[in-house]
């Protein structure tokens, strides 16, 4: 299991052992190319987003006021408005100003060139699409106790926010893959049944099937490089749909009783 990944890219006769298996090998086979994708995608995070997680937690620490929150109410150290700029993604602006009390509007966030806005008792969140969404702060439950946000608050919460995305981003990742990957299995089946039909090859839906699954290695080894490149793979998706056709293609044709023997 461990080197069918390499033989499924450099070996044509590999496929012959591939179409006799059963259905649960084939799925074995796609939850440990799972596995290898969900944890470089994973490695790919860290490197790409891990940084930038990192500058703008220490940058909310240095930039942030302390605040408190208590009985439905902010308080800061810097009460009057403020407002705080992302130093690389300026679109990443929030208004601060807990002397305020009246509501904010959608056309005050757009005048003020904010995505969020936190007054005394709510906090503003603008959407892409325009739309503001308003989280009350003014509703506490009794007995909860008074939170400070500081710099200490923003090391902590970034210190969290590892140990929960990374080990999320690999679970998420392994499962959308392992969906993804059934799903077009079974259609490179169809385009299998299709080259079957075609060339006479005489191999039924079951085999044509693991075949599918295993043709789409090289994709895979492209999909993971085009996590680290600095840009993107020109046509990707096209490229993959040709690469899967042509490896469908040969694999079927070498199971054809017509088909030459294997160089020795």
């Amino acid at each position: 299991m461990i080197l069918d990944p390499v033989n499924s890219v450099a070996s044509l006769d590999f496929y012959k052992k591939v179409a006799g298996q059963s259905f649960w090998r084939s799925l074995l086979y796609l939850c440990h190319l799972g596995g290898l994708f969900a944890v470089l995608c994973t490695f790919a995070i860290k490197l790409k987003v891990g940084p930038i997680i990192d500058e703008t937690f220490n940058w909310l620490a240095r930039s942030v006021p302390t605040m408190t929150y208590a009985n439905g109410r902010v308080t800061s150290s810097s009460p009057g408005p403020l407002k705080l700029q992302h130093p690389r993604m300026p679109e990443i602006a929030v208004m601060i100003d807990t002397t305020r009390t009246d509501a904010v509007t959608p056309q005050q966030l757009e005048e003020a060139k904010v995505m969020a806005f936190l007054s005394a008792s709510a906090f503003y969140l603008r959407h892409q699409s325009g739309k503001v969404e308003v989280y009350d702060l003014s509703k506490t439950p009794s007995g909860t106790r008074p939170l400070t946000i500081d710099p200490a608050f923003f090391r902590t919460a970034n210190t969290l926010m590892s140990r929960v995305l990374y080990p999320l981003a690999l679970v998420i990742t392994f499962g959308v893959f392992l969906i993804w990957k059934l799903l077009s299995s079974l259609i490179y089946s169809v385009v299998a049944l299709l080259i079957n039909a075609i060339g006479a090859g005489g191999l039924a839906y079951s085999e044509l099937f693991n075949i599918a699954v295993y043709a789409q290695t090289l994709v895979v080894f492209l999909q993971i490089l085009a996590l680290f490149l600095p840009f993107t793979i020109p046509a990707l998706p096209l490229l993959s749909i040709l690469i899967t056709s042509v490896y469908l293609w040969l694999a079927v044709k070498r199971q054809s009783p017509s088909s030459p023997p294997a160089l020795a």
